[in-house]
């Protein structure tokens, strides 16, 4: 039996023809390079127990919620995902231009050069870093695991039937669903690498320092899972 629902987690988040919770994890990845998968496997996890713990209530009936209503709420996640990385793009662009200094120079030392070491500002703030880090990603990664259990469970309690025992199918489909995980975001990373490094390869004579690359990486990739979430609210919209 184990085996058995490990199989059908793993397989349902991987089938394409409900390839919502796939575009979700892609969005999430989106504003994550290989060097930063820590930080991603922290938000993975916290998609993984939101799901985990809404899959559990809504398997066992301790909670109901209308299917129609999950159905558009699942696409809706996945815009505000694009949404919050497009707006931590921006701020990562607003943090990185230079502070103008008296009589609207530009923060300059000895000879006119940019001057670097100052505390909280300059080149030596991660400011892209920190913001694509902030708990709230976190948070909304938590709530939005609750909305995709709710959408997970409709599939297990069909899958279910007249099962009693549901510990172990419970158990399974969420291992499942959490190495599907894995390999959609390793698929995206892995992705992401190799586009990034190539344009910086190209664009290494021009300008060898510079971060474009992973930048437009994030929004394409944001833009893209965006564009086609908000096209399938709009088709799911449920009132």
């Amino acid at each position: 039996m184990f085996a058995v629902y490990l199989e059908l987690g793993f397989e349902h988040l991987l089938d394409l023809r409900g390839y919502d919770h796939i575009l979700f994890i892609a969005g999430l990845c989106a504003a994550y390079s290989l060097t930063r998968w820590r930080e991603l496997l922290v938000l993975v996890t916290a998609f993984t127990i939101g799901h985990s713990v809404s899959l559990a209530l809504a398997t066992l009936r301790l909670v109901r919620v209308d299917t129609s209503l999950v159905e558009f709420l699942i696409p809706v996640t996945i815009v505000v995902t694009a949404a919050t990385n497009l707006v931590g793009l921006r701020r990562m662009g607003r943090a990185r231009q230079p502070r103008a200094g008296p009589a609207g120079r530009g923060r300059e030392g000895p000879a006119g050069h940019p001057r670097e070491g100052v505390a909280g500002q300059g080149h030596q703030q991660p400011a892209g870093h920190r913001v694509a880090a902030r708990p709230l990603r976190y948070a909304l990664a938590l709530g939005f695991g609750l909305i995709h259990g709710l959408g997970f469970s409709n599939f297990l309690r069909i899958a279910l039937g007249d099962e009693r025992n549901l510990f172990v199918p419970l158990l399974s489909f969420n291992i499942g669903l959490e190495l599907a995980q894995i390999v959609v975001a390793g698929a995206v990373l892995a992705l992401g690498a190799a586009v990034t490094w190539g344009a910086h390869a190209v664009r290494t004579a021009a300008a060898p320092a510079t971060r474009l690359p992973q930048k437009a990486w994030n929004a394409a990739v944001s833009l893209a899972v965006g564009g086609i979430a908000a096209t399938m609210a709009v088709q799911r919209w449920p009132w």
